[in-house]
């Protein structure tokens, strides 16, 4: 089943709505009303989503999921502590730029109409970057945990096989196998 988006949505209720509206306004008036309505759905699904406080939302959430999966990597990967030690540094970083990016955006709330749109798309690439290394920081945690869990389940098969070929394979075992199922 297809679902749709809600850019989807509004272009195919926008006749619909339009409709209406053109037998009551005079054709010169309609088109502006169309470019105003587009105007407004460009800033609904393009504008809003890059707006500084929606990014910073993302990004909070992002570096508690890294924080989590850091929490886990600390008690998975407690042989490695050169690496859990370097991946805490990285997570602190990160936690103090998130935290200067939000101090920026409380900040902004002081700068000037005229550098507001310059402020507003530098701290949105901030946020940007931030997200990008919590991102890297996160894949490399995940990536570790996993190397970690295949390396202890390839020994586990190992140590499953090793106990079956001498459990099998060895006479006086195989007897006392035998011994036990019998009865």
């Amino acid at each position: 089943m297809h679902t749709l988006h809600m850019s989807e949505l509004v272009l195919q209720f926008l006749p619909l709505v339009l409709a209406p509206l053109a037998a009551l306004v005079p054709n010169g008036v309609q088109r502006y009303i169309i470019l105003a309505l587009v105007a407004l759905s460009f800033g609904a699904f393009v504008v809003k989503p890059n707006l500084p406080s929606i990014r910073m939302k993302k990004l909070k959430q992002f570096v508690e999921e890294t924080v989590e999966i850091h929490a886990v990597a600390i008690k998975e990967l407690e042989k490695h502590p050169r690496f859990v030690t370097e991946t805490s540094l990285r997570l602190a970083q990160l936690r103090l730029s998130e935290s200067s990016l939000r101090s920026k955006m409380l900040s902004s709330k002081d700068v000037k109409w005229r550098e507001c749109v310059r402020h507003l798309r530098g701290l949105s690439c901030n946020i940007s970057e931030c997200q990008r290394n919590a991102q890297d920081i996160q894949t490399a945690i995940q990536m570790a945990l996993e190397c970690t869990r295949q390396r202890r389940y390839t020994e586990d098969i190992a140590h499953r096989r090793t106990t079956l070929d001498t459990a099998f394979l060895n006479p006086s075992t195989s007897k006392l196998l035998q011994c036990l199922f019998r009865d």
